[in-house]
């Protein structure tokens, strides 16, 4: 009865974005990822996207790549050092 998973699926011009992929740490490994990645896709595809696109970290990236997804580009993140 407790909530271990989040994903969200976000279309527009013609593309799904995946954001917020995210299993607790007590939880990983036991395919929850796998499930919501598999279950944001067919829900994209149902609504009629065909191109998914999301940004991975280094712990989902993994995943990522086992359903397929290929690297891109790189993301930079800038923080203020004050």
């Amino acid at each position: 009865d407790t909530p271990v998973m989040t994903g969200i699926l976000v279309t527009h011009a013609n593309v799904a974005g995946i954001y917020y992929v995210a299993t607790i740490p007590q939880q990983r490994k036991k395919g929850f990822g796998t499930a919501m990645m598999q279950f944001l896709l067919n829900r994209s595809k149902e609504k009629g996207y065909f191109i998914s696109v999301l940004q991975a970290s280094h712990q989902g990236l993994s995943l990522y790549e086992r359903l397929g997804f290929k690297s891109c580009c790189q993301f930079l993140e800038y923080k203020p050092t004050m």
